[in-house]
């Protein structure tokens, strides 16, 4: 899956409902910002304007002006991955999201 997502330069996510997306997170581990629906599970995974792009829920348009926004600003699509990345790796890094279900189930 890395060598897939690197090949890409944003990765658009037009799920209607999600959980916790796992593509969403990979390709911000990756360093790909995404563009997505705004929907439960993916607005815990993506900052608005920082990591990638929130959308309205059937805002086709705003979709598309957002995905050509990042494809052709290569400056903006960089510093969004990067700011992916980290939050990725700060929020959702294997360890870190293991203690914190070992203790909601503590916690049941």
């Amino acid at each position: 899956m890395p060598e897939f997502l690197r090949g890409i330069s944003v990765l658009c996510f037009p799920s209607h409902r999600e959980g916790l997306p796992n593509a969403v997170i990979e390709a911000a581990a990756c360093g790909i910002p995404v563009v997505a629906w705004d929907v439960t599970g993916v607005r815990d995974a993506v900052l608005d304007g920082v990591t990638g792009y929130l959308v309205p829920i059937g805002a086709y348009q705003a979709m598309a002006d957002r995905l050509i926004a990042l494809l052709s600003n290569p400056a903006k699509r960089e510093r969004m991955g990067a700011a992916a990345r980290s939050f990725a790796s700060t929020h959702f890094e294997a360890a870190r999201v293991q203690r914190a279900f070992v203790e909601f189930l503590d916690q049941l």
